[in-house]
């Protein structure tokens, strides 16, 4: 139970900096309302999210799916899996998961990384060792710096090792709502 409030303490974590980060005008660039029309000075950025637990298969690379679009500000998002930019810069690209089990005696890892244009971005591949426990998950997370152009795309990648390892959503300690398998946060923080 411990690591699901955890999961959602970093969760929020990542929201708070990103409103702060919104907020304080640290981000330079264009404004975007609601129908993608550029308004001046404003923030750009992005928070998706899932609520499905998604395991991949064995040993085959998957792109992670992000049904809920949080927050959206002057970036593009297809298909649920694929963010596009739209405005040149430097950007802040982080994806935090709960990786855990589907299943009772299941055991082994799983790797995490962030995708730049259907190639892997250099150092961003983490590697998870998943326990049998029943009860068990880990909050994984990768980031990264970039300096991206407009058209380029960015996704969350994931393989396993056991068929029954993968993200993993559950009912929050209230049984109210469901938990994020996955969390994705992408914002501009300079040209």
């Amino acid at each position: 139970m411990q690591f699901r409030q955890f999961s959602k303490q970093i969760m929020q974590a990542a929201l708070v900096l990103l409103c702060i980060f919104s907020v304080s005008g640290l981000s330079a660039g264009p404004k975007y309302d609601k129908r993608g029309r550029n308004v001046k000075d404003a923030s750009v950025y992005a928070q998706l999210s899932s609520s499905q637990t998604q395991l991949p298969g064995i040993n085959t690379a998957a792109t992670v799916a992000m049904e809920h679009v949080d927050a959206l500000a002057g970036i593009a998002v297809h298909n649920d899996k694929i963010i596009e930019i739209l405005e040149e810069g430097v950007y802040v690209i982080t994806a935090n998961v709960m990786a855990g089990n589907n299943g009772l005696g299941v055991h082994g890892g799983l790797n995490l990384w962030l995708n730049h244009n259907n190639e892997v971005l250099k150092h961003t591949v983490v590697y998870q060792t998943v326990q049998s426990d029943v009860d068990y998950g880990s909050t994984v997370s990768t980031q990264s710096v970039a300096k991206l152009k407009k058209g380029d795309q960015i996704s969350v990648g994931i393989a396993v090792t056991s068929p029954l390892i993968g993200l993993i959503s559950s009912s929050d300690i209230l049984n109210s709502n469901q938990t994020s398998s996955v969390l994705f946060t992408v914002y501009k923080i300079g040209s």
